[in-house]
């Protein structure tokens, strides 16, 4: 028999906000046959309506935070928004050694921050809108942010989109959520397939 390796791999999703990240998330992650956890990031902002603790976010204080920096407890961590977020290393690796795939949502800042590390390889994917106009009107339509947040959100989006090619595998346009995630199942079946994934000791 050809055995798969035990370990799970990552997959790394990014887009800028409004861009359909959390609902793409909520679909993969309820697709029980492709095996995913999600890597909750730790982060010093305050919930948000419907989130919740150990969840959606481990909500931590910023003096803790730090203090995780200080330890280097994380993989990558970034100030978005006037808020650290960060992904803990410990925690992705006891998903990957239960045999399981692993999700986790960063910025651009933190996508480009992994690339680096010499140990760690993942599968990058970007989600991109359907176009700038639209996602202007996704922002607005959350009803979350004021006039100036929107702008600052939407420059911000115009310089991610410009960096996607540099970091990521694959990019992915965001016209309905059914289409999406069957593009990210096609991504995800084909990076399980590859022959990396399989250990090579079957003898006569």
């Amino acid at each position: 028999m050809w055995n798969k390796k035990k370990e799970g791999k990552i997959f790394i999703i990014s887009g800028p906000s409004g861009s359909g990240k959390t609902t793409l998330k909520q679909k993969i992650l309820s697709c029980k046959d492709i095996n995913f956890t999600y890597s909750i990031s730790y982060t010093t902002r305050k919930p948000l309506k419907g989130e919740k603790n150990k969840k959606d976010y481990f909500f931590v204080s910023e003096e803790v935070f730090l203090s995780k920096v200080q330890h280097k407890d994380f993989l990558e961590y970034a100030n978005v928004y006037g808020y650290y977020y960060g992904t803990d290393k410990a925690y992705v690796s006891s998903i990957l050694k239960k045999g399981h795939n692993v999700l986790i949502d960063v910025d651009i800042q933190g996508a480009s921050k992994l690339k680096k590390l010499k140990s760690f390889k993942a599968v990058y994917i970007f989600i991109l809108p359907p176009s700038l106009s639209e996602l202007k009107k996704r922002l607005e339509k959350r009803k979350r942010d004021n006039k100036k947040e929107i702008a600052k959100r939407m420059k911000v989006a115009i310089k991610e989109i410009n960096q996607a090619k540099k970091h990521y595998e694959y990019c992915i346009i965001n016209k309905n959520i059914k289409n999406m995630v069957e593009d990210i199942r096609a991504i995800i079946s084909a990076e399980l397939l590859k022959s990396s994934q399989y250990n090579f000791k079957e003898q006569l």
